[in-house]
């Protein structure tokens, strides 16, 4: 699958929570790629050509890609990103990377935390649209207001009986009255075995910590894929 640099447009804006944004670009009509690769945002700083990459948070549609994008200080692409405007002209290149679901023969359970949903948001719809029966998806925020996307999946798991999904706050506070803790009891808790394939995406610590615990559970290293975003 080639890649291409491509002059895009921002079709829409939705601010998800204080610090993440929910965007929508255009793209050409020849641009294909698969659920859980990324596009790489160009910038121009200081005359030199700066690259900086995000997971494609929508499952293939022609004529647009969705970017899940938390702010970050000092970050020039998520900075730059958060002010765009609808109708604001951005560079991309892509897609790259091979972060992809490579067996749908087996279970397949997703696990991840805050914005590490992005490329998961791109599979699992898709998965389900195929017709695969086995999939589960384990999601951790730290606090309530930072809560992505739990609607559409609580939708998919109505409307797909094959599709699992469970969602945990570490940090609760205020009224939220949901399952709490961190993501790897999470998955002990409504985990019956541990077949098939598992994809975690998130910061280092998260794939280490959620790595050795699948291993301790017995799942072997060729079974554990993953994205790391730090």
């Amino acid at each position: 699958m080639r890649f291409m640099r491509f002059g895009s447009k921002v079709l829409d804006v939705k601010e998800l929570t204080p610090t993440v944004k929910h965007l929508r670009f255009s793209t050409p009509e020849d641009f294909i790629y698969n659920p859980g690769q990324f596009i790489s945002l160009l910038l121009d700083v200081e005359g030199k050509e700066v690259r900086k990459p995000y997971s494609i948070a929508s499952a293939p549609h022609p004529g647009f890609v969705e970017l899940c994008v938390k702010l970050v200080e000092g970050g020039v692409g998520s900075t730059f990103l958060h002010n765009l405007k609808t109708g604001d002209d951005v560079k991309f290149i892509g897609p790259m990377g091979m972060f992809k679901v490579v067996n749908t023969s087996v279970p397949i359970t997703f696990i991840c935390t805050g914005t590490g949903i992005a490329p998961f948001r791109a599979m699992i719809p898709q998965l389900l649209k195929e017709g695969h029966t086995n999939v589960r998806l384990f999601l951790g925020f730290r606090f309530e207001e930072e809560i992505l996307y739990t609607h559409e999946f609580k939708e998919l798991a109505k409307q797909y009986e094959g599709f699992e999904f469970h969602f945990c706050v570490s940090r609760p506070h205020g009224t939220y009255r949901g399952e709490t803790g961190r993501v790897q009891p999470l998955v002990e808790k409504h985990s019956k075995d541990y077949e098939g394939d598992f994809y975690l995406c998130g910061l280092f610590d998260m794939i280490k910590e959620t790595g050795a615990f699948l291993s301790s559970k017995g799942v072997d290293k060729k079974h554990i894929r993953f994205e790391r975003y730090d």
